[in-house]
């Protein structure tokens, strides 16, 4: 039986399928047959009439999707105490930004849902983080004031001579004192109980190989990178960003993990940037 999945294109997406999509695990009658998008585009096509099996989304896009698919409980980008970053060319400040154009990676991710948060007024320019630089071309050129930088851009936006205006999974937890759910995997309703059961089985089992051959895992993406990033064809910062996010609150989602995410939701209904509750239900 085919599962059809889609994930970005950043390490830490490959670090959690990819064993399952090799077979260095067992699979039995499952074979794994991916696709890549960018998030923003991920976040669109989970909409799009249930296409896949399993996909990685933003939690924020969730609030769109709980209809067709389930919440696994493993395979979460979490940041505790750290997560995106809001960066500009100046040494500016939350209060500098307030009606300012801020370049973000996507209306549905979860770090926009976050920044909206954070700013209520600026004006966001959607700038999807494929190609890679784009974001950080837009600052520099001048046609926003600041970017939202999700996945990998955390750990080059010094290079580009950018400053940090602020880390938004820290201003999350000067807030509430949790950890900020970014991302989740989620899975077809349509799949049926014992078959999302299994798949799920193996999709953690997936996570928990690349944790115990992390080192064959780093050395495998960087040869694979279907971008191409000469900034991070370095082990020393994918294992740093590895650390972040493809680590145990990747193997299990904890309890303070799924309280947050409810928070999140709530928060986002409260402040009218989601037209309505959403229960999160996890398989």
């Amino acid at each position: 039986m085919n599962i059809r999945l889609a994930y970005s294109p950043d390490s830490d997406d490959f670090f959690m399928f990819y064993p399952a999509m090799m077979g260095w695990i067992p699979t039995g009658e499952y074979q794994f047959l991916a696709q890549t998008f960018d998030t923003q585009k991920l976040n669109q096509m989970a909409n799009e009439s249930n296409r896949f099996d399993v996909s990685a989304i933003s939690l924020h896009a969730y609030a769109d999707l709980a209809d067709h698919y389930l919440i696994l409980s493993h395979g979460a980008s979490v940041g505790r105490n750290y997560g995106p970053v809001l960066v500009s060319k100046n040494q500016d400040s939350l209060s500098d930004l307030s009606s300012s154009k801020i370049a973000i990676p996507g209306l549905k991710t979860t770090a926009y849902l976050v920044l909206k948060l954070m700013i209520p007024s600026h004006s966001p320019v959607v700038t999807p983080i494929e190609p890679f630089y784009r974001i950080f071309d837009s600052i520099e050129k001048g046609e926003v004031d600041a970017g939202l930088i999700i996945h990998e851009g955390r750990l080059i936006y010094k290079d580009r001579g950018l400053h940090l205006v602020e880390d938004i999974g820290k201003w999350w937890f000067r807030q509430f004192q949790l950890p900020l759910p970014l991302g989740v995997n989620v899975i077809s309703r349509k799949l049926g109980s014992e078959h999302i059961r299994r798949v799920s089985d193996i999709l953690q089992e997936s996570i928990r190989f690349s944790l115990k051959h992390r080192d064959k895992m780093i050395d495998l993406w960087m040869e694979n990178d279907p971008r191409g990033i000469k900034e991070l064809g370095n082990y020393n910062k994918i294992d740093e960003y590895l650390a972040l996010y493809a680590n145990a609150d990747t193997e299990t989602t904890s309890t303070d993990v799924k309280l947050a995410a409810d928070l999140l939701m709530k928060l986002g209904v409260e402040h009218h940037i989601l037209a309505k509750p959403v229960k999160l239900e996890w398989a």
